[in-house]
């Protein structure tokens, strides 16, 4: 799947209607620009001859200038995350993907009743590490459950091809095909239509969003890697999809995931209430998404099944290290093979507590970890951001918080 940063980057064109004056002029051909883009220019091998022409002729004087707040005997601060906003957009989306990716670990689990991909953190108390390895101490580490995903067996896999054969009928294909295509790249414009977010006002928020999400790309592949599910056109050859089948797994979906990722983690960074009109429309968005994938002849019901829950996991487990919060560790129990055999991704099934089923499997909540000083900022950035748009307060404590009453 693309970067999803670079999907946003079509709005650029819009921008060549913005210059004015000097910007307007066509340079060497490249067309309109604005100001800040004759930076770009630097590398172009007429601007270097005229840098280094223009360079010879200024005198200096003795000494180096100081630029800034550092005196010549100062560094900028160590390890400050006050240093972000400095860098460009994509370190801060690798630096945040570093931060999500720290103290996750997965164990495939071949021995139990269920052949399965286990999720834990792993959180270290004493522990001290240092650049001489003589003075390191190993300390102790305490392993938080995230989420787990069981396989299903195959007689489910069958039965849920069946059902995605019905979904390839001509009517109803036609009748999604446009969502269906424009949802192949990760799925900006429909999530912008219902949150108002734009690369000019809430440029954290989506780099802070785009990191989550291709965090939840990696667990989603990795995952995948393990179960091998086999894509529905695998099994069947009536399935016949209306687009090239990727070439990686099934189970979970990766657009499900993602949808949901999005919906659970524009609840805690928006302030939303569960099942408030807003939360309500990102969820059903998130579900047709999901379905869009098993009308295409690629994905299984259950694929969206596993990714609702897997989405709600990685975005809880994301806004907890960005806040210091807890989650609810959940497991998709492919075992359940009863009640898979004809399921269909419905919003009514609860993923905890009450109303759920044998497929969705929640435990006790987890306790609050550390917060990661450069997702907490990036945090901050973005909440700001989200209100100035009018949102409210995110809760405190996290999404573990609201979950906790459904034990």
């Amino acid at each position: 799947m693309s970067t999803f940063t670079g999907a946003t980057g079509a709005t650029g064109a819009t921008g060549a209607t913005g210059a004015t004056g000097a910007t307007g002029a066509s340079v060497y051909g490249r067309g309109v620009m604005q100001m800040a883009d004759l930076a770009g220019l630097l590398g172009d091998p007429l601007v270097t001859e005229g840098l280094i022409t223009a360079g010879a002729r200024l005198s200096m004087g003795g000494g180096s200038q100081v630029y800034g707040k550092y005196g010549t005997a100062d560094m900028p601060a160590f390890d400050d995350e006050a240093n972000l906003p400095c860098w460009q957009p994509e370190v801060r989306t690798h630096l945040c993907l570093s931060a999500l990716n720290e103290g996750l670990a997965y164990y495939a689990d071949a021995a139990g009743p269920a052949q399965g991909v286990v999720m834990v953190h792993a959180e270290w108390s004493g522990a001290h590490f240092t650049l001489d390895a003589t003075t390191a101490k190993a300390g102790s580490a305490k392993i938080r459950r995230l989420a787990g995903i069981a396989r299903p067996a195959r007689e489910v896999v069958d039965e849920q091809a069946r059902k995605v054969e019905a979904f390839g009928r001509a009517d109803l294909r036609r009748a999604r095909a446009a969502e269906v295509l424009t949802q192949v790249l990760p799925q900006v414009p429909y999530w912008s239509t219902l949150v108002p977010l734009t690369p000019w006002r809430t440029k954290f928020t989506w780099e802070l969003v785009s990191a989550v999400l291709t965090f939840s790309m990696q667990i989603v592949h990795r995952i995948k890697q393990v179960l091998a599910v086999p894509r529905p056109n695998e099994i069947s050859v009536s399935v016949q999809p209306i687009l090239l089948t990727p070439g990686w797994s099934a189970l979970p979906s990766g657009h499900a995931t993602e949808a949901f990722v999005f919906a659970h983690f524009m609840r805690s960074l928006l302030g939303l209430k569960p099942d408030s009109q807003l939360d309500r429309a990102l969820q059903e968005q998130a579900k047709a998404i999901a379905d869009n994938r098993v009308y295409a002849g690629l994905h299984y019901q259950m694929d969206g099944i596993a990714g609702r829950l897997l989405g709600a996991c990685v975005a809880e487990y994301a806004v907890a290290k960005c806040i210091g919060a807890g989650w609810m560790p959940r497991r998709f129990d492919g075992s359940a093979t009863k009640e898979l055999r004809d399921a269909d991704l419905d919003l009514a099934v609860a993923l905890d507590g009450s109303g759920s089923r044998a497929y969705y499997v929640a435990e006790p909540p987890e306790k609050p970890i550390a917060k990661s000083k450069i997702l907490g900022h990036m945090w901050d950035q973005a909440r700001a951001e989200v209100a100035g748009l009018g949102f409210p307060p995110a809760d405190p404590r996290g999404p573990a918080a609201a979950a906790e009453p459904a034990l």
